[in-house]
């Protein structure tokens, strides 16, 4: 179901919304599963207790930075073996992209087809170095993004990644679409309208002004 209005973010309509920039994780697919292999697999490495990593706590953590998503799982750790844990499972979480792990949700790949017809498409991302690269060439999407960045790649917070992207590319009155209230915040921050997938792992507040239910309704949007 989609609900709101037509006014989405101050008195911008949806007809104004030039550019589509999509989160990852909660929003095109599922990475629940990769996750919690990853994170139990690095864990037996170093022979480190993997009670924390639950499907709940993995999905409560997805669309945090890297860092906030290893002190979310084993803050109690030290530092040095808590990164050396985080560093193994960012590895083996792109390697089990590569390998087909993760759920893309239905109808993903013909949405973004249909949408890449009348809109430049970008993605930002919370994710790992190479992990938007393995999501893009396993799922043969590569063509259908102009542009990306993730926290891996350059250090910051999705707000700011956000805003870089959107002043390197010259983005044309975008809309940011996620999942999380992290990713509302992005927008907020960035000054575009939000589009809330509520299907995802995170809730984006009372106030949002636009939410879809599944990906395919931002065909009736766009």
């Amino acid at each position: 179901m989609i609900r709101g209005n037509r006014y989405i973010h101050g008195m911008m309509k949806l007809q104004d919304i030039k550019t589509l920039v999509f989160d990852l994780d909660g929003t095109l697919w599922s990475p629940l599963g990769l996750s919690l292999e990853a994170w139990r697999r690095s864990s037996a490495e170093q022979g480190i207790d993997p009670a924390p990593i639950t499907p709940e706590k993995i999905g409560s953590l997805l669309g945090k930075s890297i860092w906030e998503f290893a002190l979310g799982l084993f803050g109690h750790l030290e530092e040095q073996q808590l990164r050396k844990l985080c560093d193994r499972a960012m590895e083996l979480e792109v390697q089990l992209i590569c390998e087909g792990v993760g759920t893309l949700y239905d109808r993903v790949e013909e949405v973004l087809h249909r949408l890449a017809e009348g809109y430049p498409l970008y993605m930002v991302s919370n994710c790992q170095r190479g992990y938007i690269e393995a999501f893009l060439e396993t799922y043969q999407m590569n063509h259908l993004f102009r542009a990306y960045t993730c926290s891996g790649d350059t250090g910051r917070s999705k707000d700011e990644n956000l805003i870089a992207l959107i002043e390197e590319y010259g983005l044309v009155q975008p809309v940011y679409i996620g999942d999380t209230d992290l990713d509302r915040q992005a927008a907020s921050a960035a000054g575009i309208p939000f589009v809330y997938a509520s299907y995802g792992f995170g809730s984006a507040g009372e106030d949002v002004k636009y939410e879809i239910d599944s990906i395919e309704e931002l065909l009736d949007l766009f």
